[in-house]
């Protein structure tokens, strides 16, 4: 009998355990997202795109889309637009792209190629050593390398020389592969500016390794 009622209890403690974790929501990571401008080697500006954790963890990333907002300027005030991040879906991606080049799955896998051999920041230096390019540079065509597919945007009169050869090369998927654990990541917002402007959605693309961990090349 004693077995029995410990029994009975024990399971009643596991379903109110169960029911418990089943309540308990875990908080949410929130990214602030702000710009740092940079000069190339002629003095021109570009804008680097970062996000900051809720926990202090920074991450350069791209904008999405052309045609909006980019977030304010680091230290230029603390309301920077809050982000979602989240795995990039096809469907997604269609929404979100104002006028793109390519549709569906086809729309993801170009823009995980381009930033997987374009992200110097990850360790992907062919491309940039083979045409000598800065840090600067080379993130620049990166991101008009995105364009060209998310908004149907070509950056090839404004672009000469190395930097060209490697925007061309960047944008010609057909010649390139993935590999299987490349995951690609979208930080959206609904956020405005003080005029009322739409936000930049943004993008970055991790290799993950077996225990789900990033892989560093």
């Amino acid at each position: 009998m004693k077995n029995k009622v410990l029994k009975t209890l024990v399971l009643f403690l596991f379903a109110v355990l169960g029911i418990f974790s089943m309540q308990k929501v875990e908080a949410e990571v929130i990214y602030e997202g702000y710009k740092i401008s940079k000069q190339d080697i002629t003095g021109a500006s570009v804008p680097f795109i970062y996000v900051k954790s809720s926990d202090g963890e920074v991450e350069n990333v791209y904008c999405f889309n052309l045609r909006l907002t980019y977030p304010p300027t680091q230290w230029e005030g603390t309301n920077y637009p809050k982000y979602k991040k989240e795995e990039a879906n096809s469907n997604q991606m269609d929404r979100l792209a104002s006028n793109k080049r390519l549709s569906g799955d086809e729309l993801r896998d170009a823009i995980l190629k381009v930033i997987y051999y374009g992200d110097s920041e990850n360790g992907n230096r062919e491309l940039q050593k083979k045409y000598r390019l800065s840090d600067v540079q080379f993130h620049d065509i990166t991101q008009k390398a995105i364009w060209y597919f998310t908004d149907m945007a070509d950056a090839s009169n404004n672009l000469q020389h190395d930097a060209l050869k490697a925007y061309r090369e960047l944008i010609d998927i057909k010649s390139k592969t993935l590999p299987e654990n490349i995951k690609l990541n979208i930080y959206t917002t609904t956020e405005q500016d003080k005029d009322y402007k739409p936000y930049q959605n943004l993008l970055s693309a991790k290799i993950l390794n077996s225990n789900n961990t990033i892989h560093t090349r």
